[in-house]
């Protein structure tokens, strides 16, 4: 019996490497490597947690010498004097500080993540025009036909109508050219300039 029981496993074995399990070969080779991204992943985390709490180090010991200058600096002058080196040796140590913050974002900067960014912000900004302009084109195909359409209508309806237009047309043109020169005759202080333009343009069309 355990003769034909070790003679049925062999042959499954035969059996076995004669039609591989590729599913579950590739299951356990994603899984080995998985477990590999996992612990990258989490340590990664932890190296951007103490980065995040060394800036924050950085920030309060900068923001603390920054305190004691701004205070060093309203003493009286005699405490002034004493406390000329103490100054210079705060200042030393918060551009030492900064040296070592500036190099820390400038290696982040120069990496693949900040990069990914900039291609992405890139892409974004390729996507958005395009929409921009085809939201202009149709805003300009819209009005474009709504003043046809209504320049047709006012010509359809008789002289008094295109009469009216003319006029409307006239005052906006004006109005444009009162406002150009306003904003010159305004830094002379020319006293009721726009008031006296418009009289004038009144009295010309009565």
């Amino acid at each position: 019996g355990g003769m034909d029981r070790g003679g049925g496993s062999m042959e499954v074995q035969d059996e076995a490497l004669k039609q591989p399990n590729l599913s579950r070969v590739l299951s356990h080779r994603t899984l080995a490597t998985k477990s590999k991204v996992d612990a990258a992943r989490e340590k990664f985390k932890q190296v951007t947690q103490n980065l995040i709490d060394e800036a924050n180090i950085s920030l309060q010991y900068f923001e603390s010498h920054y305190e004691k200058f701004t205070t060093s600096l309203q003493a009286s002058p005699v405490e002034k004097k004493k406390e000329i080196g103490q100054r210079e040796e705060w200042i030393e140590e918060m551009n030492l500080q900064m040296e070592r913050v500036q190099s820390t974002l400038g290696h982040l900067i120069k990496g693949p993540a900040h990069k990914a960014k900039t291609k992405i912000e890139e892409k974004k900004e390729k996507v958005e025009k395009k929409k921009s302009g085809a939201r202009k084109l149709l805003t300009r195909l819209l009005f474009g036909w709504v003043m046809i359409f209504g320049f047709l209508a006012i010509i359809n309806s008789g002289h008094i109508y295109v009469c009216a237009l003319v006029a409307f047309l006239q005052i906006l043109t004006f109005r444009e050219l009162a406002n150009v020169r306003y904003k010159q005759f305004k830094a002379r202080y020319v006293p009721m300039f726009r008031t006296i333009q418009w009289g004038w343009f009144f009295y010309g069309h009565v």
